[in-house]
């Protein structure tokens, strides 16, 4: 990289064109605006029975929603790697399609995350009786700048009044139950090493996931 403190603008950018260009992208950069005080534009995934079966689902429109609406709103948001990738061990997973809750006349169209993700994320809800799912790929128009860049000015908001937050690894231990089922009887002190050692593996086995290599 070339050390150019000591140079002019002209001869950084070589014209005023340049110079503005190079403005312009600093500017789009660095000064955003500000959502933390407005409502927040989001959709949402809902079970949608009537598409056809218990696996459609449907995208909500738009809608906008202050914090003292999002507090009861009832949403799970989902935190995962997009280049998720784990073996099914012989799970066979359904056929989830969505529906445009904007456009129900459009055909649906198959999921754009992961299909494990979003199957496990939905087992999840189902088990602790919640419906709502916001998870980015699917909940934000990736295909929109715009739309794109306001979700990421407001990604601390919609996590922090979802209803909680499940962050889906790649690697499921089996030794958890193991885990759980030791942690329910009591032990005396000669086993205290052994369920010690039980713990140091099962968080290095947690830690050696691609989940923890993100930035958020």
């Amino acid at each position: 990289m070339q050390d150019d403190r000591a140079l002019t603008f002209g001869q950084i950018h070589g014209n005023k064109e340049a110079l503005l260009s190079a403005v312009k992208d600093i500017e789009r950069i660095a000064l955003i605006e500000s959502y933390e005080i407005g409502p927040l534009r989001l959709r949402f995934l809902e079970p949608y029975p009537q598409g056809g079966s218990e696996f459609d689902y449907i995208l909500t429109p738009a809608r906008e929603l202050r914090s003292t609406d999002l507090k009861s709103y009832n949403y799970v948001t989902v935190s995962y790697v997009w280049t998720h990738s784990q073996p099914l061990d012989g799970i066979e997973l359904p056929r989830y399609r969505v529906w445009d809750g904007a456009d129900l006349k459009k055909p649906p169209r198959l999921l754009r995350c992961p299909e494990i993700v979003f199957h496990r994320v939905v087992q999840f809800t189902k088990a602790g009786k919640l419906e709502r799912i916001w998870i980015d790929q699917e909940c934000i128009d990736q295909d929109d700048p715009n739309d794109v860049e306001k979700h990421l000015q407001d990604m601390h908001r919609i996590y922090r009044f979802s209803r909680m937050t499940v962050a889906v690894l790649s690697k499921v231990s089996r030794g958890w139950e193991g885990l759980i089922s030791c942690l329910r009887v009591e032990i005396d002190q000669s086993h205290l090493i052994d369920r010690v050692q039980i713990v140091r593996t099962l968080l290095s086995e947690m830690i050696d996931n691609p989940w923890f290599t993100r930035s958020w």
